[in-house]
């Protein structure tokens, strides 16, 4: 029998057939892009309409990386021991006192020395150079020219005062004037060197902070159109500003959220170009999260990245930064940075991923995902410029507020175990080897200390992570690591499943779990009763109280809250986790 000898199926007659034994609604989940609603997914789709912009190009996507390191020759020679790997492109990101131009906390560059300047311009060679200045653009370039002469340089000043506004909450000039020197930054590139480009529009500083895909890419069109307005009507020619933007975004967790962003990206900034008569393909880069990544068993950040860079680059990203999976740790040596440049290679060289174009689109899915985070973000845009354009509800902390709303949604899927983060809230990895780290010598140069001009209500930034990590830091630290003993109750196999979530769950604490059969093993610690609804129905009141008997220090079991049982509190699946953790923290007297 052949394919063809099938009658079709429609997809009507699919749900009605689904219907019959179960509620599409139950089959249908929700996927979070705003922070606050889900949006609706159902169980099968017919093929898409595309609705996503796919890149014009057909060339392979940039394999680039960021450097935040202080000091300029720390720098260089990163620079060229990744240059030989096959760097394409590389992010200099100035320090926060200097994309500020006023005091910041914070690492980056030190950009303020010709000569070291020129170190970095001479072992980037043939890379491209991307100086993310800040409100600084109009210093940063002319050290540019003076160490790279303006025919050779390649890549770009790129000036973000709204965006060195928004995530350091303030600047050391006012916004007007900082835009004024962007304008000028705009006209001399144009004349010196016209190949680099001078503007950034870049959703990092909110993805950072926790916003949401719709949020992030809401704020990033909303910074170029504020800017591009606020260059227009101080006098600045913008007419060719669009083919020297870049757009840059963070990488999602989820591949299909972080796919149809990065479409969806392209889509509404080429059709906002179009408002403004220019036809050039957008250029959009984009960077792995930082708000994902873990302190604790930090090699599960190489996934992370790889399904980041795999969702970028599938997306269409015209430049992907994958960042060395110890970054969060401190300074990434050169091992760490020469895995980052090559899981891009991997997925282009031997994965053959750039040999697809837009392998996603027509995907009925990502289509409707695009459609969706498109939607969600245009409508974002629109209520933002009814509000006076982003500079004004950065001003007012809208902008701040919306962050906020989504970061603390995200933080409460993670504590109630509807988010995970593996090595952290899940599957901790207790002995975990060192990792090791480089050097970053402190710059001998003199930064901005002055105080910030304008300021604006400061975005919050915290890693997913950093709940969880504290717990463990502290169970680590202790003179004697917490011990947490699991009492079982019957055969492994009644109990196996809520077994397995006790232990998980205590050692996401920090905590040494053991099992144990017989209240005669009982220390003065934790102690857990593991056993089935069965079991604890005619035995938990008895095994509470010998636990207790045996000189424990403090009684929970692992289920539901349920009548009958009164132990100091109960581990199930939709606990708050850090706050359950910090309270048996404090029963067993671990030190914060």
């Amino acid at each position: 029998m052949t394919f063809e000898e099938f009658d079709g199926v429609t997809l009507e007659q699919w749900q009605a057939k689904v219907e019959e034994t179960t509620s599409l609604d139950r089959l249908c989940a929700q996927v979070d892009v705003t922070g606050t609603g889900g949006l609706a997914t159902r169980p099968l789709y017919e093929a898409g309409t595309r609705a996503g912009g796919a890149r014009a190009s057909t060339a392979p996507w940039r394999v680039a990386q960021e450097y935040a390191l202080q000091c300029p020759r720390a720098v260089a020679a990163a620079l060229r021991t990744d240059v030989a790997l096959g760097l394409d492109a590389a992010w200099v990101r100035l320090a926060p006192s200097l994309r500020a131009r006023a005091s910041a906390p914070g690492k980056g560059v030190a950009w303020v020395d010709r000569e070291q300047v020129s170190s970095i311009v001479e072992a980037a060679g043939a890379s491209a150079l991307w100086i993310d200045a800040g409100a600084n653009g109009l210093s940063a370039l002319s050290l540019l020219l003076e160490s790279s002469g303006s025919g050779s340089a390649l890549g770009g000043v790129l000036c973000d005062p709204l965006g060195a506004l928004a995530e350091h909450g303030g600047l050391g000039l006012a916004l007007d004037e900082a835009l004024a020197q962007t304008g000028r930054v705009l006209a001399r590139a144009t004349v010196e060197a016209p190949q680099l480009r001078v503007l950034l529009a870049s959703g990092l500083p909110y993805h950072d902070a926790g916003a949401s895909a719709s949020v992030e890419l809401g704020a990033t069109l909303a910074t170029l159109i504020d800017t591009r307005r606020r260059l227009a009507e101080g006098g600045a020619d913008v007419e060719g500003l669009w083919p020297r933007t870049v757009l840059r975004v963070a990488a999602e967790s989820d591949v299909f959220v972080s796919i149809a962003k990065v479409r969806a990206l392209r889509w509404l900034a080429e059709r906002v170009a179009a408002r403004w008569g220019a036809t050039e393909p957008a250029f959009v880069t984009v960077r792995t999260a930082r708000r994902d990544r873990t302190r604790h068993d930090p090699r599960v950040n190489m996934l992370r990245a790889t399904a980041e860079a795999f969702s970028a680059a599938t997306g269409g990203a015209d430049e992907v930064t994958v960042q060395p999976f110890s970054e969060v740790l401190g300074t990434p040596d050169a091992d760490a940075r020469r895995w980052a440049i090559t899981t891009s290679h991997m997925l282009r060289e031997e994965s053959h991923l750039a040999a697809a174009h837009d392998p996603a689109g027509g995907s009925g899915y990502v289509e409707a995902l695009t459609r969706g985070i498109a939607e969600r973000a245009w409508a974002w845009v629109q209520s933002v410029e009814k509000a006076g354009g982003m500079a004004a509800t950065l001003s007012s902390g809208r902008v701040q507020s919306d962050v906020a709303g989504c970061a603390s949604a995200r933080a409460s899927a993670l504590a109630t175990g509807r988010l995970a983060l593996t090595g952290v809230s899940i599957f901790p990895q207790l002995d975990e080897p060192a990792t090791p780290l480089g050097d970053d010598p402190s710059a001998s140069a003199a930064l901005p200390t002055s105080e910030p001009v304008v300021s604006v209500p400061q975005m919050p930034v915290q890693r997913l992570a950093e709940p969880f990590e504290r717990l463990r830091t502290a169970a680590d630290a202790a003179p004697h690591r917490p011990r947490a003993q699991l009492y079982v109750l019957g055969a492994l196999k009644e109990h196996r499943a809520r077994l397995d979530f006790a232990r998980s769950a205590v050692q996401v604490g920090g905590f040494a779990a053991e099992v144990v059969s017989t209240t005669d093993d009982i220390v003065p610690a934790l102690a857990v009763l593991v056993a089935s609804d069965e079991r604890l129905a005619s035995e938990g009141a008895t095994a509470l109280a010998a636990l207790r008997e045996a000189g424990a220090k403090a009684v929970w079991v692992a289920c539901a809250p349920r009548e009958g049982l009164e132990p100091d509190g109960f581990l199930h699946l939709r606990m708050d986790l850090p706050a359950t953790l910090s309270t048996l923290h404090a029963a067993v007297e671990v030190e914060r």
